[in-house]
């Protein structure tokens, strides 16, 4: 049974538009050994988009929740912000074969922009519907106001897949119920097992908000190896579906943003949701 959908609106905090803005959150994840039962390293991590520049280091108290989720268990990681680090970090216990998938959530943040700042993130965003709701109310005077919440997924992989797993062909096995986060206000979530797409593959996600889909979002597909990176994107159709073409690299993220207008709430005009999903490939 999942948990049910965390809480989003908290206390947040005052953001200026460069500490959140074009800023992606994404977990990496390192085994601390070869064979299993093995520790893993899980790392919090913050990159900028070309949205806007680096902002502030995360710190372990920004941190909502996590969970790390296998088959029928879950369990609730302690995490730290390590001195003069950038990232938020914690460790598994020792792990048998298997996969796992670790989310996280971070508590909600404002970012105050001007309409210029604000109408540029939601153009380099792909956030369309939400530009065009702007542009219709004809809003002039500063301050833009969004709350947005960061949320991510890693899926770990222990030892050998096992065949159960996924045999690599896109749509061959059905995602099992470990590729859907707990309770995530916004998900993306693969039609099979992402470790197994092989370059040039056709595959399909689903973008959801709190279990249903999600219409014209912009979902990117990023691979990266040796300093170099590759993205593919597609827009999310009535069943919020995507189909896109896998692109070159091994280390992968998938990412999306949930934005919609606030109608009842004095303080804040816009809610967003970030969501990014990392991964590694198997080598094709």
């Amino acid at each position: 049974m999942r948990p049910a959908a965390p809480a989003v609106l908290a206390a947040a905090t005052l953001l200026s538009t460069g500490d959140v803005l074009g800023r992606e959150t994404w977990v990496s994840a390192q085994p601390q050994g070869k064979e299993p039962p093995v520790k893993v390293r899980l790392a919090i991590e913050v990159s900028s988009t070309s949205a806007a520049p680096r902002g502030a280091a995360l710190r372990a108290e920004r941190l909502e929740s996590n969970m790390l989720l296998a088959e029928n268990e879950l369990a609730e990681l302690k995490v730290w912000s390590p001195a003069g680090a950038s990232s938020l970090v914690a460790f598994t216990a020792p792990l048998s074969s298997g996969r796992y998938l670790f989310q996280f959530m971070l508590k909600p943040e404002v970012v105050v922009a001007t309409p210029a700042e604000f109408a540029r993130y939601l153009r380099a965003e792909g956030l369309d519907a939400a530009e065009r709701e702007q542009v219709r109310a004809k809003e002039a005077p500063p301050p833009c106001r969004e709350r947005t919440v960061k949320v991510g997924k890693a899926l770990i992989q222990v030892g050998e897949p096992r065949p159960s797993d996924g045999d690599g062909a896109a749509g061959a096995t059905p995602a099992p119920p470990s590729l859907r986060g707990a309770g995530l206000p916004f998900d993306l979530v693969p039609d099979d097992d992402p470790t197994a797409w092989k370059i040039g593959a056709r595959v399909k996600v689903r973008a959801l908000a709190n279990g249903k889909p999600v219409f014209a979002r912009r979902i990117t597909l990023r691979c990266s190896t040796k300093g170099r990176s590759h993205t593919a994107w597609a827009m999310t159709d009535m069943d919020g579906s995507v189909e896109l073409e896998v692109p070159r690299g091994d280390r992968c993220v998938l990412r999306s943003i949930d934005m919609r207008r606030v109608q009842d709430e004095p303080d804040v005009d816009w809610q967003s949701t970030w969501h990014s999903f990392t991964f590694q490939r198997r080598e094709d």
